[in-house]
């Protein structure tokens, strides 16, 4: 059973990225809440053996990250989600399969083989170097072959975990044909292979190129793929282009690593989490098989707990309104229950199952006004809660809590709740009312769910809008079945007529919903189906005239009709008319929000921020998708972003992923909440998704990902569109300055000599660099100039050392700066010859904001020298 908790309380909410990794846990080494969904794959022939070669390569993997860690982590408990289609009796073979909580969030995927690459495993890292990713993604056909070789294809999944977990990329080589982590790179004139992996014995990469060879180093690492990080004790090599290097500034994947909290005690040192080991049989006794536990989807529970202080007031008519909606959009079997609290906690309604005959007697159970109370036990309300979630022994089950609440002190305390929430575990929402920082341990409530904060300027139908669709958005977490808003529209007239489209895929419980201030002034609303059927008998509730469509309902364009009483006083605010449906096939496209904050508030020090998108079919990614984002913030400030998949690392990391993102470039003149709200569309038809059919199968041997997911061939996806608001964050400062600077370039690189041919540096001084123009504010727009500067040692060009012994190329030399993603090229003078110079980029906007320092390429100009003999003559 699944248990979600919701409570509404009045709270102000902060900022909050996705919740990657919130299941997992670690305990004396171990690795605990490990979770694995098996989406999208056809039963196998033989299902428990294919579980048993599962068990056994996360078996070997656990070997493998005990090896690399040195002794300190290991695979400890697995969560398998088995799809509910498949037969259980086949999967058994002395396995224990129960029904229970499942969530949407998974840290491994056991899917079809990427249409790119094939069999290989692959993990998808959106948010940066040192950042959790999205998820790892085994091929099933790998994990049935997985036994033929077994140890190198755990030492694959092991790659894939560590890069998942802490954030690392590719450092030992480059990528083929790649244009940012290239395989090959020029020093002056010659060409030589990307080995990120410095070495002691050499100086420069040149000399060590000519100690030994660096492509049969490289071929001797890429057959057997054993070295996937640079050894203990190698740095890496800054020139060398690697994903590692190019994201992480120089760390290489062992430092950060083994920085990472995992590796730590709790006094910032390197931990100890086993004995000494000195023998293979002390080995084998600390480190201990991982368990499993397999699982398919059951009925969720909610517990809705709502603040009913009279803080809550001017809301509290929107709230109903959109609670009204997560209620009829919540699947049948769902267990729900209210609590609403003032100074004491009250059981509204006790657990009930919602069938399509209560829905509205439920409905009906949530208070139609706040109460004129001014202090509210929240404590006790989500004591309440816990309560309502814990089975006939009282032992808490696991679920999610929902809080919708305003203003509460910094010093609030929960008590126990937040380890219950740990323990169990419980997902935690968090929906707040305040414009003050939510308190830090709400967002420790929310630690395995998220935040969401109602920002200034939503009144009326607007903020009942914003509400249901975090609300939409809690469920679609929640559920693993999603539901998407296709259709939204706000009128200013008195008779409307307008289509939508239901597209294939996405046709269950759909619901027309007509809001606005007063629904007896709602003459007629119609809904016309593709087949002509005119459907008439609309449903009324407090502002809300809706239809809802339990059954599968027709593709194609659909019409509605609106018509206000001639002499109805005309609302102020209009009214709007929204459409959602449910995903009853793989062919639906689903839409992900999420940003780069949770749990902490946005300053100064830890900007940028990132607004992202993840849009999927058939687990495959989305491409060439419009995706435009309005964010909201304090003061009526508002910024129309659009988001990208552009593989350029600042700050999408990879194309063809289907995860867009866009940072924030606008901060408000005051502290506040921003909210974010997303629009996205297949763009007139250019969206694509990979072509299923006719999969190579591509050697193990290949990694995944340079700039790009490679995809061999696409199909448009169809029309689609998706309405929705992702979660929202908190500014704790504000300014009337751009703190924007303009991004990071990756790409710099020696195009040709100086006068234009191809690179022949022993008749010129001069080399042609080029590389792809930043924004001024970050992606968007043009910056002001760009600084170029030089120096014979690459530690002359990092940091603060940059603008202090870098050698400046003149200003003279340098382009003005073009629109974000023109190419940029310009001639620099090398000052000497037979020495190495590096030179590096770095662009500045109006405001004198300085972006990142870029890659480094080096320059080398040969010049023979010319001995003359002198003779002296002497006479006596």
């Amino acid at each position: 059973m699944k248990n979600v908790l919701i409570t509404v309380a009045c709270l102000w909410v902060g900022g909050l990225k996705q919740s990657w990794q919130f299941g997992i846990k670690l305990e004396e080494g171990a690795y605990r809440r490990v979770s694995v969904h098996i989406s999208g794959v056809d039963e196998p022939e033989n299902c428990g053996n294919f579980l048993a070669k599962f068990e056994e390569l996360i078996n070997a993997t656990s070997s493998r990250i005990w090896e690399f860690t040195e002794k300190r982590l290991m695979m400890g408990d697995v969560q398998v989600v088995l799809p509910s289609s498949w037969n259980l009796s086949h999967c058994r073979a002395g396995r224990k399969i129960q029904t229970g909580h499942v969530t949407r969030h998974a840290d491994i995927i056991i899917s079809s083989p990427h249409p790119g690459l094939g069999l290989n495993p692959w993990t998808i890292q959106p948010l940066g170097c040192g950042r959790p990713g999205s998820h790892i993604s085994l091929p099933w056909e790998f994990v049935a072959r997985a036994d033929r070789e077994l140890s190198g294809n755990a030492l694959i999944v092991m790659r894939e975990w560590v890069k998942y977990r802490y954030g690392v990329f590719e450092e030992v080589r480059g990528f083929p044909n790649d244009p940012i982590y290239k395989d090959m790179y020029r020093i002056g004139s010659e060409t030589v292979e990307s080995y990120g992996c410095s070495r002691s014995n050499a100086t420069s990469p040149l000399q060590y190129c000519r100690y030994q060879r660096c492509e049969d180093m490289i071929a001797k690492l890429s057959g057997s793929q054993q070295q996937i990080f640079c050894d203990a004790g190698d740095s890496l090599d800054m020139l060398a282009p690697t994903k590692q290097n190019l994201l992480c500034n120089g760390q290489t994947a062992r430092e950060i690593i083994f920085s990472h909290p995992d590796l730590l005690d709790k006094f910032g040192e390197k931990s100890d989490n086993s004995p000494s080991i000195r023998n293979k049989s002390d080995l084998q006794a600390r480190l201990s098989s991982p368990s499993f536990t397999y699982l398919v989807d059951g009925p969720s529970h909610y517990v809705l707990v709502l603040d009913q202080t009279n803080t809550m007031k001017p809301w509290w008519e929107q709230i109903r309104k959109s609670l009204f909606r997560f209620i009829q959009n919540l699947p049948n079997g769902t267990t729900f229950s209210i609590i609403t609290f003032g100074m004491q906690a009250r059981v509204t309604l006790p657990p009930t199952v919602i069938s399509n005959t209560n829905r509205e007697d439920i409905c009906s159970r949530i208070p139609r006004r706040a109460t004129d109370e001014s202090v509210g036990c929240l404590k006790c309300s989500l004591d309440q809660a816990v309560r309502a979630l814990s089975d006939y022994k009282g032992s808490p089950r696991p679920g999610s809590i929902i809080l919708l609440t305003s203003d509460q002190p910094q010093s609030l305390q929960l008590g126990s709740i937040l380890q219950t929430v740990e323990e169990v575990p419980l997902q935690g929402f968090v929906i707040s009312f305040s414009e003050q920082q939510v308190p830090p341990v709400l967002y420790q409530f929310a630690g395995n769910g998220q935040v969401y904060g109602v920002g200034e300027g939503y009144v009326g139908h607007y903020l009942s809008t914003y509400i249901s669709e975090v609300l939409l958005g809690i469920r679609n977490t929640v559920e693993m079945v999603q539901s998407m808003k296709v259709h939204q529209h706000v009128y200013f007239q008195s008779e409307v007529e307008q289509t939508f489209n239901v597209e294939y895929g996405l046709q269950s419980d759909l619901m027309v919903m007509l809001s606005i201030d007063d629904e007896m002034k709602v003459e007629l609303f119609e809904v016309i189906d593709p087949a002509g059927n005119r459907n008439i008998f609309s449903h009324f509730e407090s502002g809300l005239v809706y239809f809802k469509f339990s059954n599968i309902s027709g593709t194609g364009v659909w019409t509605y009709h609106v018509k206000l009483y001639e002499n109805a006083e005309f609302p102020d605010l209009g009214f709007s008319v929204d459409v959602t449906a449910t995903v009853n096939s793989d062919d639906a496209v689903i839409v992900t929000a999420y940003n780069n904050f949770q749990h902490e508030t946005v300053n100064q020090s830890s900007l940028p921020v990132v607004i992202y998108a993840k849009i999927e079919r058939r687990n495959d990614a989305v491409m060439s998708a419009k995706v435009i984002a309005d964010i909201s913030g304090p003061a009526g400030s508002l910024e129309h972003v659009v988001l990208q998949d552009s593989g350029s690392g600042y700050p999408d990391i990879t194309a063809q992923d289907g995860i867009y993102s866009a940072y924030l470039t606008q901060i408000s003149s005051r502290p506040g909440t921003y909210t974010v709200r997303l629009f996205v569309s297949d763009d007139g038809g250019l969206a694509v998704a990979p072509k299923r059919k006719g999969l190579r199968t591509i050697h193990n041997s290949r990694l995944c990902c340079g700039s790009r997911l490679d995809v061999q061939e696409t199909v448009p996806t169809g029309f689609f569109r998706r309405i929705m608001s992702g979660p929202s964050f908190f500014v704790s400062f504000g300014t009337d300055n751009d703190t924007s600077p303009p991004s990071r370039i990756t790409d710099v690189s020696i195009l040709s000599d100086g006068f234009g041919g191809s690179l022949n540096l022993s008749n010129s001084m001069e080399v042609t660099l080029g590389w792809t123009a930043p924004g001024g504010d970050f992606q968007n727009g043009k910056a002001a100039s760009y600084e170029i500067r030089t120096a014979t040692k690459v530690e002359n060009l990092r940091g603060s050392d940059y603008q202090q012994k870098g050698i400046l190329v003149h200003p003279s030399m340098t382009p003005s700066p073009s629109e974000f993603g023109s190419a940029e090229k310009c001639n620099v003078g090398v000052p000497w010859p037979n020495e190495i110079f590096y030179y590096a980029v770095v662009a500045i906007d109006e405001q004198g904001n300085r972006g990142d320092i870029s890659n480094l390429v080096a320059v080398y100009i040969h010049e023979d020298i010319t001995t003359t003999t002198t003779t002296t003559t002497t006479t006596t």
